[in-house]
């Protein structure tokens, strides 16, 4: 995928000790074989980010992006045993909060 334009390419990163990979795929699903924008596995540590749409289109840069902060926030929160399973419109919450305070360079 080409370089996004609001973010670094992020590979890899660290939290409370624990190191997840992360993976740009053209095509991602849920076990039941529906489209997803992201998923974190806590399991092998691995944050898989959609860069298509349904339609197998490239997504704007900000959507991959927002997409990535929103898995990133499971993984944060997953690590520090906060469980917010059933609370997505609270993760997705927190990564639009953390965008906008990059975008902002506060962060």
């Amino acid at each position: 995928a080409e370089n996004l334009k609001y973010m670094k390419r992020i590979e890899k990163f660290n939290v409370f000790g624990t190191e997840f990979t992360v993976q740009y795929v053209t095509e991602l699903t849920n076990k039941d074989g529906e489209y997803i924008f992201g998923y974190c596995d806590g399991i092998d540590k691995t944050i898989r980010v959609n860069i298509n749409n349904k339609e197998g289109k490239r997504l704007k840069p900000e959507e991959i992006e927002l997409s990535f902060y929103h898995e990133l926030c499971h993984a944060i929160f997953g690590e520090g045993q906060y469980d917010v399973t059933n609370d997505e419109a609270f993760v997705e919450w927190v990564a639009k909060c953390i965008r906008s305070l990059k975008q902002q360079k506060v962060i």
